[in-house]
């Protein structure tokens, strides 16, 4: 709601629904620590606040955030698992464009990406 307020979060004018979502949070203080629930979204009456979450999700994690990126890992079918941070930069492949090649050669023979492979019948 501070983010609201001072109009670091924004959401479309012709989405009331979304505004609903936000002002149904419910924040309580128990001495020790802040719990927040949700109340009634009057135009959604299905709504569990999930914009609403996601927003407060989405800033926590901004302000929470201890890299400069984002990381992500992908299970492939064999079992092997590929690290968003194994996939070098742009940078690092005009540095060095024999490394550069070996790794597009790794990522590719890793891949499952079917533009590449196609079924052996």
């Amino acid at each position: 709601m501070n983010q609201l307020s001072v109009t670091e979060k924004r959401f479309p004018r012709g989405h009331q629904d979304i505004a609903s979502d936000f002002f149904a949070l419910r924040k309580m203080h128990t001495g020790t620590r802040w719990n927040f629930s949700e109340g009634k979204n009057l135009l959604n009456p299905a709504s569990h606040c999930d914009i609403a979450w996601a927003g407060a999700l989405s800033t926590f994690a901004h302000m929470e955030s201890k890299s400069s990126g984002v990381g992500a890992a992908v299970l492939q079918d064999d079992g092997s698992v590929l690290y968003s941070h194994d996939i070098p930069t742009a940078a690092a492949y005009e540095r060095d464009p024999e490394k550069a090649e070996a790794d597009r050669v790794r990522l590719m023979l890793n891949s499952n990406d079917p533009a590449i492979w196609t079924r052996w019948r």
